[in-house]
Parts: structure tokens; C-alpha cells; sequence
């Protein structure tokens, strides 16, 4: 099976999660767009990757027959016949091989080159993508019809919102019919005509409860998420929507403009000018919270008793720093944490696995550069949801 997608969302974290056959191929390599001179180095590339894998997975004792089962679909990217694929690519290219299964991914990340054999596929990299950058919602307005898209700072995803009017004059059809109101509806713009009777100050009114229903219907959508909505519409329609919103976590600033015939990307381009200092407050935050929480037993900086709290789903808050590796063996029978000094067959990285297990949690994990882990000696920080003695992190109820 293979997928090739512009993003990477965490439905395809969980996918990756749950294969475990051993052994596991995992490739990363930065690749360039069409035109540009340096294209030609990235099948030459992923060729040295390929024979780095070859080299970890004959270490590993399997024999010539299987290395070249799991190995194929990279292989056959790298023939002449295939050169279209690279003529295709966004920042960076990662591929997850394993017996009888195959995924690549084009992504808007520069990786450095990197290839892994394990037990499981080594995600790690991919982190940055699902993380600090969070996840948050747009709500683009007009008089003609609404969108509700969810967003990270590099994909963006039209959501089904049936639940919502399609624009003023399907709100307001069968609402205050003895005003006789007429809504006709025509390029960009919506005209609302009153009947006799009717003052033209009841315009905001109509407008007002239009936008009740769509509050309404964003509210059922979203359910009780928290993660921050970003208001897309004419001037004039953004502080009438304030008026009515209960969303928890709705953005004060929003993007100005006639939506209706607005593209996904410049939307997501325009809305993360929005969000990304909300995000970089939201991350100081969390580095506050846990020097006020460490020795509380609601912080630490042990990767020994980060690890099972990770894999418990007890982890709120993970700092881990990039580029930097941490290898040992946890063994969830005895929520024993081994460290090792380099990496074995049977070892893994354990900041990885803390990282996955936080983030298939709906916990929210910070990959930093090392200097930003709020703890100055070690590699890793972590906020707990709620104390739990040291080294003894509760199993799941």
C-alpha cells in the first residue's frame, strides 16, 4: 500500500502507530521542486539511504530475500522510469517500508537525511508537524454561505458543516415571514430588501440571527474542543458574529476580506499570521507551568518516569529537543525504564516513544532546539496532568 499526501495529520501518526512488524524502515531526505538544478541529487540520495537500510537490516540477521521484499518500493523510485516522482516534491520526502507494506509522504518539511531499522517506524521527525504548530479551526463568513476548515500551520481540510445555514437567505426562509423579507442572491454579494414597514436598521437583526444558527452549528461540530477559531468575513459581519459567538476560543484577531472566493491556501496562509503568536504564547506558558510544577510530582525531567507517564496517557505537556537521541527499552509489564548507551537491535529511542505516546494521548508535545527545554540538563520535560509519585506513574482506569 502506498499513500502519497501533502500533510501529514495525526490519523496517519495513529495508522503508523499500529503497524508492528519488525522490522521497520524508516526514511527521511529533503527534495527539491521542479526546475531547479539540485532535483537531480534527490534519487542519488534516497539511493544511499536505501543502502544504509540494507547495511542495518542485514545486521539484523535477515536474509537477502526479505531485505529486497521490504526494500522494493524505495528501489523502484530511484529507476529512470520513475523521474516524473521527482518532478512532484515539496521540502521533504518520508518513506515507511516494512514486509508487505509501503508509504511515502511529500511534506513541507526540510529533513535531514536519515535512515532508521526498528521495531516500529521512528517518527520522531515528523513531530513538528503535529505539535508546536497546533491545530486550530477557520470559520470563513459571508452573507452567502459559511466554511468551517481545519487547519496546522502547513495543511488545511474543508470539515462537513451540514449543520449549518448556507448563507442568509436559507437562515431566514421560513424565519419572521409577516416582515416579508426577500434575499436575493447573486455574485458575491447578498441584498436583503425589506417589505413595507420594515425599518432598514433590522439588517443587523436579520444578520444577528443568521449567525446564532451558525454559532450553534459550530459549537455541535466542534463538540469541546478548545483549539483556537479564527473568523475570516467583511469587516462589518466579524464584530456582529462576536456578538452571538460561545465558542470557548475564539481568536480576537481575525482575517478581513469577501471569503466566498478565497482559496484553502491563502486562507490557511492569511490565518496563520493569526494563530502563530497565540501558539508562541501558549508555549511560554507551558515552560512557566512547569517550573512552578517541578517537585510538585506534577513535573519532571526524568526520562525514567516520563516514559511509562507517556505511555499511561498521564502526560499533559512534552518538551523534547531535536536532533537529540536518548536510547533504552521500556517494559510495560513492570513500567521499567532501561537506559542504554547506544543504540542496539532491541533499543529504541526513548524520547521518541514518549513524544508518539503523548501525542496519540491528545497530549501536546513541543519539539524545541535543545536550549528551550525548560529543564537546563536534560533533553526532556514533562507536565503531568495530575501528581503521581515519583517513579510510580498509574495505569490507565
Amino acid at each position: 500500500m502506498t499513500i502519497s499526501i501533502a500533510s501529514f495529520i495525526q490519523s496517519e501518526l495513529e495508522d503508523l502507530t499500529q503497524i508492528d512488524r519488525d522490522p521497520c524502515v524508516s526514511l527521511y531526505m529533503p527534495t527539491h521542486p521542479a526546475g531547479v538544478p539540485s532535483v537531480r541529487e534527490d534519487p542519488v540520495r534516497l539511493k544511499n539511504l536505501v543502502s544504509g537500510a540494507e547495511r542495518q537490516l542485514q545486521e539484523r540477521g535477515l536474509p537477502r530475500s526479505a531485505i529486497d521484499n521490504i526494500l522494493k518500493p524505495a528501489r523502484q523510485l530511484i529507476q529512470p522510469e520513475n523521474r516524473n516522482f521527482w518532478q512532484s516534491q515539496n521540502q521533504g520526502l518520508a518513506l515507511f517500508l516494512t514486509e508487505g507494506t509501503s508509504y511515502h509522504y511529500r511534506l513541507p518539511q526540510n529533513f535531514e537525511p536519515l535512515a532508521v531499522v526498528g521495531n516500529r517506524f521512528y517518527l520522531k521527525p515528523l513531530f513538528g508537524l503535529l505539535s508546536e504548530d497546533g491545530h486550530f479551526y477557520i470559520l470563513a463568513l459571508s452573507l452567502n454561505g459559511v466554511r468551517l476548515c481545519r487547519a496546522t500551520r502547513y495543511h488545511i481540510e474543508e470539515l462537513s458543516f451540514d449543520r449549518a445555514p448556507q448563507g442568509l437567505a436559507e437562515a431566514l426562509q421560513y424565519d419572521d415571514p409577516e416582515k416579508q423579507v426577500q434575499i436575493y442572491t447573486g455574485g458575491s454579494s447578498t441584498t436583503v430588501r425589506y417589505g413595507q414597514g420594515v425599518a432598514a436598521s433590522d439588517r443587523k437583526e436579520t444578520i444577528h440571527r443568521y449567525f446564532q444558527q451558525v454559532d450553534r452549528a459550530v459549537c455541535e461540530t466542534l463538540g469541546h474542543s478548545n483549539r483556537p477559531l479564527v473568523l475570516a468575513g467583511v469587516d462589518y459581519l466579524l464584530p456582529i458574529y462576536r456578538e452571538v459567538n460561545s465558542y470557548p476560543t475564539l481568536l480576537e484577531k481575525g482575517i478581513e476580506g469577501n471569503p466566498d472566493d478565497c482559496k484553502l491556501e491563502t486562507l490557511l496562509r492569511e490565518a496563520w499570521h493569526v494563530v502563530e503568536p497565540y501558539f508562541k504564547r501558549q508555549q511560554q506558558q507551558a515552560r512557566e507551568q512547569f517550573h512552578e510544577l517541578v517537585g510538585t510530582g506534577q513535573a519532571t525531567d526524568r526520562l525514567e518516569e516520563i516514559v511509562p507517564a507517556a505511555c499511561y496517557g498521564q502526560v499533559d505537556t512534552l518538551f523534547i529537543a531535536e536532533g537529540v537521541r536518548r536510547w533504552g527499552r521500556f517494559d510495560p509489564q513492570t513500567r521499567r525504564v532501561e537506559m542504554e548507551s547506544s543504540d542496539s537491535t532491541n533499543a529504541e529511542d526513548l524520547l521518541e516513544l514518549a513524544a508518539r505516546q503523548t501525542l496519540l494521548q491528545n497530549g501536546t508535545v513541543y519539539l524545541v532546539e535543545p536550549k528551550q527545554v525548560p529543564s537546563e540538563e536534560t533533553s526532556v520535560a514533562a507536565v503531568f496532568r495530575y501528581p503521581v509519585p515519583a517513579g510510580q506513574p498509574e495505569r490507565p482506569a
